[in-house]
């Protein structure tokens, strides 16, 4: 029985990563440097807020930088794809997120003449 919890954490941990990672996504293919309607944008910052919802220190500041500012779009976003970006780092496993030392490369030492 105390498995079915892990694996039940482990899965909402993977959906709300992909979940994030989609959001990240969405948000890098705006172009906001055209003309552009905003209502898809608008759309993008109510669902990543509500994607935040596991993050409080994270979804305060989206709303502040992104969702409630009065910056132009192009800052907003770029701003809540930050935020986005920070959050999906935390639900990287740290396993992934370094390298074991055995995989890394390690530097050769040649000696002059050798």
């Amino acid at each position: 029985m105390k498995s079915l919890p892990l694996r039940n954490s482990v899965s909402t941990t993977m959906r709300a990563r992909e979940r994030k990672q989609s959001l990240v996504l969405k948000g890098e293919s705006f172009n906001l440097d055209d003309s552009y309607d905003f209502a898809p944008i608008l759309k993008w910052m109510k669902e990543s807020y509500q994607a935040l919802a596991s993050f409080p220190e994270e979804q305060d500041r989206f709303a502040l930088f992104c969702l409630n500012s009065y910056a132009f779009p192009k800052d907003r976003v770029k701003w809540g794809l930050q935020i986005l970006r920070e959050a999906l780092q935390k639900l990287t496993p740290s396993e992934e997120r370094t390298r074991p030392l055995s995989v890394r490369k390690m530097p050769v030492y040649h000696q002059p003449g050798t």
